[in-house]
């Protein structure tokens, strides 16, 4: 499966770790008066305006999401990069966030110790297949306590050294360390 197809899955696999515990799976009995339509809300930085990777992947899966998932309601709301995270904070300040949201690794201590997410084990046990594309690792972030809490949005390695060859020599290497230790 590629990166792409992957993060489409990952971004579907989060809406039902909301929608699932509202019950839209569910059949309906002789009588039940209809089901009411599941509503789930969020908030993200990937505009449908926008030509880039992840807003067309985002607009993709979504569109997808709702054709195969007439009894949900998906309320999304688009909110520029530079003031997501000042959204978000408020948010979490308040108690009252969307279902579904990205954030960032630090914030990860506040929406635990308030009981602001809930873990999502459960969704990853039921796909075993999909939790192994993911390398060794990935969700170190988002454990605690034995219990995952979160997708990782992205998993790239942008980390650039610059060194001096003449001053690492000196310091007794011959070539750059292979390991942090």
């Amino acid at each position: 499966m590629t990166g792409k197809k992957a993060w489409k899955m990952a971004v579907a696999l989060a809406f039902m770790a909301i929608a699932i515990p509202f019950g839209f799976a569910g059949g309906k009995k002789d009588g039940d008066k209809p089901a009411a339509k599941a509503k789930i809300t969020s908030i993200h930085f990937m505009s449908p305006a926008l030509d880039d990777a992840n807003s067309k992947a985002y607009a993709a899966t979504m569109a997808a999401y709702r054709a195969s998932h007439s009894d949900v309601t998906v309320s999304d709301e688009f909110i520029q990069h530079d003031n997501y995270e000042m959204k978000l904070k408020t948010m979490v300040a308040s108690k009252e966030l969307p279902d579904v949201y990205y954030a960032k690794p630090d914030l990860f201590g506040v929406l635990r110790e308030n009981d602001l997410i809930m873990p999502i084990d459960d969704i990853l046990k039921s796909d075993p297949a999909f939790f192994n594309l993911y390398k060794k690792g990935a969700f170190t972030d988002f454990t605690q306590n034995g219990k995952v809490w979160a997708f990782p949005f992205q998993l790239q390695s942008n980390q650039v050294v610059y060194y001096n060859k003449d001053i690492l020599k000196k310091a007794g290497y011959d070539k750059f360390p292979a390991t942090m230790d």
